[in-house]
């Protein structure tokens, strides 16, 4: 029996072996998301009426992850987000996960557009604490060297159209 086992362990060994390192280092990894790190004021607008927004993204542990801390303030309530961007190599694509503090989380992949003006589409493939079947994106378009828009948008199950839940302006603090 421990013959077996063993033999077992070893043909699976090369699959237990964790994915190679990136080949590049970690801060060139992040070149598409360079312009977002630091602080950001702004305006938008939502359910709650015109809100002002806050942000700051920082690159995390060893530069692995890009952090992002979100504060919307409306007349009668605050929204909260964390953002955590990873670099998943399997797939070749930048993940997104955002946690609400109204308790949704978010998990989106990431196409960024080569053209001018640089956008960068958030779809969902998961949202947890929401019926099946909706869908959300979070679509961020770089207008200028110190601002950029962004439009929250959700997809009713079974509706291919996308409403857009909130939006907003915010510029690069000094």
């Amino acid at each position: 029996m421990r013959t077996i086992l063993l033999l077992a362990l070893v043909a699976s060994a090369p699959f237990l072996v964790p994915v190679a390192q990136d080949a590049e280092p970690a801060d060139q990894l992040w070149e598409p998301f360079e312009f977002f790190v630091g602080s950001w004021t702004g305006e938008g607008r939502g359910p709650g009426g015109v809100n002002e927004l806050e942000r700051e993204y920082e690159l995390v542990l060893d530069g692995r992850y890009l952090h992002g801390r979100n504060k919307g303030t409306f007349e009668n309530e605050v929204h909260r987000n964390w953002d955590f961007f990873s670099w998943d190599k399997i797939r070749e694509t930048f993940v997104l996960r955002q946690f609400h503090n109204e308790g949704y989380v978010n998990r989106y992949t990431c196409t960024i557009s080569e053209d001018e003006p640089r956008t960068y589409v958030f779809e969902s493939e998961a949202l947890e604490n929401m019926q099946p079947g909706w869908g959300a994106r979070l679509t961020l378009t770089v207008v200028d060297a110190d601002s950029f828009r962004e439009s929250f948008e959700l997809r009713q199950p079974g509706n291919d159209a996308w409403m857009e839940l909130a939006g907003g302006t915010l510029k690069r603090k000094r």
